[in-house]
């Protein structure tokens, strides 16, 4: 298991719960996702990742409920940047990703600018190399409850990305 984050106490975190867990085979690394990642050599060796899960940085307006100050944070400008790392996330995980994996996408957004729109971009960009599995909104504004999106593909033969 390869992690990364942004944020080094997230990892330290991490460093500290696998090893509670018991866990040998995990490694952090400290990435900011603008640039695409140097693979593990095993990575390498078999073409890609088996999974990859990008939890993509979000308005997190599925968690207004319990923090609703959260959205008079949330600007245009603060959105677009998000939507643009979300992007980027994406095609740095589709390229990481070998021949018949899979690649998940989460937000715990209920916004379409971050999920839907996200899906529709990403999948004009891999073309017939990607095929949807799954997509799934979980949970509701409407019903008072924290929203969760997923959307995950299989990546076909070589993309275009």
């Amino acid at each position: 298991l390869w992690a990364t984050d942004v944020a080094e106490f997230k990892l330290t975190e991490l460093k500290k719960r696998v090893a509670r867990a018991g866990w040998q085979n995990v490694r952090v690394q400290l990435w900011d996702g603008r640039l695409r990642p140097t693979l593990p050599r095993e990575a390498q060796v078999r073409g890609g990742f088996d999974r990859v899960v990008v939890d993509a940085p979000c308005s997190a307006s599925g968690t207004w409920r319990r923090d609703p100050d959260a959205r008079y944070r949330l600007n245009p400008g603060v959105l677009k940047a998000l939507e643009d790392k979300q992007a980027t996330l994406l095609q740095h995980g589709w390229e990481a990703l070998r021949p018949g994996g899979l690649l998940t996408y989460i937000t715990c957004s209920w916004l379409p600018r971050e999920n839907e729109d996200q899906v529709l971009s990403f999948e004009k960009r891999a073309g017939s190399q990607s095929h949807r599995r799954l997509e799934r909104m979980l949970g509701l504004p409407a019903y008072d409850a924290n929203t969760m999106f997923i959307c995950q593909w299989e990546k076909r033969t070589e993309s275009r990305l």
